[in-house]
């Protein structure tokens, strides 16, 4: 388990929290404890230095930029939970495991008063089933697969969205054939859409595509302040291709 180490030096705070960004997921990959990573403006403390990871329990990474070097350091979630402090300093949440919801609710409830944001605001998260014969009556036991965030002013109309790296982005054209589901909407399929509220089935056709500069419009007046990415420090949407937008109506398929 990784307890300290240096990145290789980075010019400015964009690059280097990139850098840390991509070797935290890439550590979270091969090593299941990371559960948590998070950006600061700069060392997070010596009593918190001192500390170490368990090996084979939940840990936290931190990083921040030490005179162009960036620096990471790993402890226990049971440290960080504890440490008053940690936020004054906090500039990103780079990895947010949702199993801290229930492992470390005070926790989790504190990344999200520091502006973290998992989900969108107004959006409806739940299931896609691209082959109709999946569709269960009840919901299945795995984590929900797609959400829904609804245009204002177009009856019946949403964009698509997607979790990626544990907080949801809305769906571009350019990535929906990544997805089972985007690939089969751009076909021309209808997709079952299965709610977690419990609310009913929906079914999801290709409506149309969304520029980049509207889908901004749209997360805006559902809720997101402009400019504001949830504290990820990362666009949840892309500025290099159109988003998916789909027509929702009610039916199992």
């Amino acid at each position: 388990m990784l307890h300290a180490a240096a990145l290789p030096a980075a010019p400015d705070e964009a690059d280097a929290y990139a850098a840390f960004w991509n070797e935290v997921h890439s550590l979270e990959a091969v090593v299941a404890e990371v559960w948590l990573a998070l950006w600061f403006d700069g060392p997070p403390g010596r009593r918190m230095l001192k500390e170490r990871a368990a090996r084979g329990r939940p840990c936290a990474v931190v990083g921040w930029l030490d005179q162009g070097q960036i620096r990471m350091h790993s402890f226990s979630l049971d440290t960080i939970g504890t440490e008053s402090t940690i936020f004054r300093s906090l500039r990103f949440v780079a990895l947010a495991d949702p199993r801290l919801i229930d492992r470390a609710p005070d926790l989790w409830r504190r990344l999200e008063s520091a502006g973290f944001r998992r989900e969108l605001p107004g959006q409806t998260t739940g299931w896609v089933f691209p082959d109709r014969k999946a569709v269960p009556r009840g919901q299945p036991l795995y984590r929900p697969n797609a959400g829904l965030l609804p245009v204002p002013g177009r009856r019946a109309r949403s964009l698509v969205l997607v979790e990626v790296s544990y907080v949801w982005n809305v769906l571009s054209v350019a990535g929906a054939t990544a997805y089972e589901h985007g690939d089969a909407l751009l076909g021309g399929d209808s997709v079952p859409f299965l709610p977690k509220s419990g609310r009913g089935a929906r079914i999801l056709e290709h409506a149309g595509e969304m520029t980049p500069e509207e889908v901004a419009e749209v997360l805006v007046r559902n809720g997101l302040p402009p400019g504001d990415d949830g504290l990820t420090g990362v666009s949840r949407f892309r500025s290099d291709s159109p988003a998916l937008i789909v027509s929702v109506r009610a039916g199992r398929g």
